[in-house]
């Protein structure tokens, strides 16, 4: 393993992310709206080894990340309902996946930037057994590419919302380069 790969690796396990986004790394489905595409969890990841109650696919956590994901393409949330959120200054982002419904309230700040994503996510964050669980991320900072705004920086996690919030974050992520094709 060169010292590069064992930087990355750990700093994949502090939880940070360094990296672009562009059509091949969201996966060419998101640059034509149909979404962005995922990675597989690395061999390191903790949730990759850990077993699916029977009965519930696979896909219903997948299902909420793709979701959620998608507000980081832009782009690609054409393809969702749009409604009006709980408060004035919050939408609601509806997807259809697979027969299956996600709600994403997002909140935006006056200027119209994007500042928070909650949701009901697939999982079990505690070890406690599978259910709909709060998640959520915070937006803070800006990135204009092509006349798409994009947050430059995201804090994502379980709890979002609630009392256990830090406890729950376990993503951080920064945007330091877009390329739109």
């Amino acid at each position: 393993m060169s010292a590069r790969t064992g930087q990355r690796r750990a700093s994949r396990r502090a939880g940070e992310s360094r990296g672009r986004v562009s059509p091949r790394t969201c996966g060419s489905r998101a640059a034509r709206g149909a979404g962005p595409v995922g990675r597989a969890p690395a061999d390191d990841d903790a949730t990759a080894r850990r077993p699916r109650p029977p009965g519930r696919p696979a896909r219903a956590g997948a299902a909420g990340r793709l979701a959620g994901e998608s507000v980081t393409v832009p782009t690609a949330c054409l393809g969702a309902v749009w409604s009006a959120g709980p408060d004035p200054d919050t939408a609601v982002l509806s997807w259809d996946l697979g027969g299956q419904r996600e709600d994403c309230t997002l909140r935006v700040d006056p200027g119209g930037r994007l500042t928070e994503l909650r949701m009901q996510r697939w999982g079990d964050p505690d070890g406690t057994g599978f259910a709909r669980r709060p998640f959520g991320a915070a937006f803070t900072g800006e990135v204009v590419a092509g006349g798409v705004r994009l947050p430059e920086r995201l804090r994502a996690g379980w709890d979002r919302g609630t009392a256990r919030q830090a406890e729950g974050e376990f993503f951080r992520a920064r945007i330091e380069g877009v390329i739109l094709r």
